[in-house]
């Protein structure tokens, strides 16, 4: 680049270095003076406000997009006339969302063992639907941290400290990183919502974690509601049989 000499002043974000600015003199050495130090300073602090700036107003849009798609997705899955409904949307809709290559629900037996019961995920990568991951760590380590709201976001599953069983189980399907929430149903753990990055490690935001887990507590509450629809069904299934039954029975007396 034909530099003769150079001046360097680090831009900072956030209180870490997001890059350097640099001036460069090509025709001869030269001797900066305070003046133009000072100046190249005031520069990089100046660049480092906009910067932060630019990321406050990246983050409220973004903020604001999650909020739109957060009340989308809640009113299709309100929308779902059963447990199977609901699930399908949500994974749909999620991987979507988050633009991420796998979205699944894996459903709890009462043993918690389990399988997976619902998938979205993209065509480069094999299906894990209907898989059965039995994690014999899982009952004692976790289920009473999920049973709190815990929510899990791993970045890249090879620098996670993960047993070498629990990878065995994540790499037929080619898992790179994953986000992992739980579902409640009536305040119990009912499985587990899970976000699936194939393509490489993923550093998931933190709005990504929170709009993840925001999804998964409406997919438990959508449950609540199938379960009434349910039972009002069935109520009306078993009225609706109590009164042909009371018709034919009129009806046999009437032919007596």
């Amino acid at each position: 680049l034909q530099v003769r000499s150079s001046l360097i002043v680090p831009v900072l974000s956030q209180g870490s270095l997001y890059g350097l600015l640099i001036l460069h003199h090509c025709l001869e050495p030269h001797s900066w003076e305070e003046k133009e130090i000072s100046f190249a300073k005031e520069i990089a602090e100046r660049l480092s406000i906009t910067l932060e700036r630019a990321k406050i107003q990246l983050a409220r849009r973004e903020d604001t997009r999650r909020s739109q798609v957060l009340k989308d997705i809640t009113l299709k899955i309100s929308g779902a006339l059963n447990s199977e409904g609901v699930f399908d949307v949500a994974v749909k809709e999620m991987r979507r969302a988050i633009s991420c290559d796998r979205v699944i629900v894996y459903r709890f037996d009462p043993d918690w063992k389990g399988r997976i019961i619902a998938e979205s995920v993209d065509n480069n990568y094999p299906s894990a639907l209907g898989a059965r991951v039995d994690d014999p760590c899982f009952a004692d380590k976790y289920v009473e941290k999920y049973q709190r709201g815990r929510v899990q976001p791993t970045a890249d599953i090879y620098q996670a400290g993960l047993t070498t069983c629990h990878l065995q189980q994540l790499e037929p399907f080619e898992v790179k990183a994953n986000l992992v929430a739980p579902i409640l149903h009536k305040g119990k753990l009912l499985g587990l919502f899970v976000a699936h990055q194939c393509s490489g490690p993923r550093d998931w935001q933190q709005g990504e974690v929170d709009f993840f887990a925001q999804v998964a507590t409406q997919v438990g509450l959508a449950l609540e509601r199938t379960d009434l629809l349910e039972q009002q069904n069935q109520r009306e299934e078993q009225q609706r049989q109590a009164k042909e039954q009371l018709q034919r029975r009129a009806l046999e007396l009437l032919m007596e």
